[in-house]
């Protein structure tokens, strides 16, 4: 009955950090890169605006 619950245990925790490590690379927004449709040159993050002419940054 031990042998079980640790058994158990085990496969809990492996699941659930095999689960986490996925997440991380599967999201990728984070890496993502955003332009200024008018001006490429200008890139930042989600959210952000172009400094020249105000409009929001989308993702490349």
């Amino acid at each position: 009955m031990r042998l079980l619950t640790t058994l158990l245990i085990a496969t809990a925790f492996s699941a659930t950090f095999a689960s986490c490590g996925s997440q991380k690379s599967g999201a990728g927004s984070a890496d993502a890169t955003y332009a200024c449709p008018m001006h490429p040159e200008v890139t930042g993050k989600q959210g952000d605006k172009c400094p020249k002419c105000g409009m929001a940054l989308t993702r490349k």
